[in-house]
C-alpha cells in the first residue's frame, strides 16, 4: 500500500472512531489537504502570495507541486523602508532574499574605502545567495531604494530541506550554482572589455631603461 493510501486509510478509521468528539471532521481535513494552491497562504504573511509568482523566480526554477510548496514553507516575509539597509559589507551572512515589490541597490566597496553602486535589482530578482553556499561575511551593501518587501531563506532551512526533501534541496542548490556562474560570466565579460580599453599618454607608465 503507498503511504498516501494508508494515510487515507488511517484518516477514515479515525473518523468512523470518533464519538461525540470536539474534532474537526476527517472529511474536512481530507479537502483542506486537496485545495487549490493557485495562491499560497504563507504563515506571517501579510497577503497570498501568487505561486505563480515564485515560479518565475529563477532560483525555483523546476520545483512543481509537493516540492514547490516545501521549499515556500521555509520563505520568512521581511519588509525594509526606503533608505534603510539589507545588509553592509562585513555582515555574516546567513540569509538570501528573494524580492518581491519594490528596488534595492546593490554596492561594493573599493580600494579607497568608499561604497560604489554597481546596479538595481527588482521585483523576482535574488541576492545573498552566496551565503547559504559558504560561511563568509558579505562582499556587498545592499540599500533600499524603493519600499521593498521580501522573502528570506536561511542557510539552516536550506540545510533542513536537505533532510526534508533532498529532491527540492538539489533543484534550488542547482539554480543557485547557475545563477552564480551567470554572474561571473558576466563579470569576466566586463573585465575582459574594461582592460581592452586602450589607455591614454597620461595613465600611461614611463619605464626608464636601465643604467649600463
Amino acid at each position: 500500500m503507498s503511504p498516501h493510501k494508508w494515510a487515507r486509510e488511517s484518516l477514515k478509521e479515525s473518523a468512523e472512531a470518533r464519538v461525540d468528539r470536539n474534532i474537526p471532521d476527517t472529511k474536512d481535513a481530507l479537502a483542506s489537504s486537496e485545495r487549490n494552491w493557485s495562491s499560497f497562504d504563507m504563515p506571517a504573511l501579510a497577503k497570498p502570495v501568487p505561486v505563480s509568482f515564485f515560479k518565475e523566480v529563477p532560483i525555483f526554477n523546476g520545483l512543481e507541486g509537493r516540492s514547490l510548496r516545501s521549499v515556500l514553507s521555509t520563505l520568512k516575509e521581511e519588509t525594509f523602508p526606503a533608505g534603510s539597509l539589507v545588509f553592509q559589507v562585513g555582515d555574516m551572512g546567513r540569509k538570501m532574499y528573494v524580492l518581491a515589490e519594490g528596488e534595492v541597490q546593490v554596492l561594493w566597496k573599493s580600494s579607497n574605502g568608499k561604497l560604489r553602486p554597481m546596479f538595481r535589482l527588482g521585483p523576482g530578482e535574488c541576492f545573498g545567495e552566496m551565503s547559504l553556499i559558504e560561511l563568509q561575511p558579505r562582499s556587498a551593501t545592499v540599500r533600499v531604494t524603493k519600499g521593498a518587501r521580501m522573502y528570506s531563506l536561511t542557510n539552516l532551512d536550506l540545510y533542513r530541506l536537505f533532510h526534508r526533501d533532498n529532491y527540492s534541496y538539489v533543484i534550488v542548490l542547482q539554480n543557485i550554482c547557475r545563477i552564480l556562474s551567470r554572474r561571473l560570466r558576466t563579470a569576466d565579460s566586463r573585465l575582459c572589455d574594461f582592460l581592452q580599453v586602450p589607455r591614454t599618454k597620461s595613465s600611461r607608465r614611463i619605464r626608464k631603461r636601465p643604467r649600463a
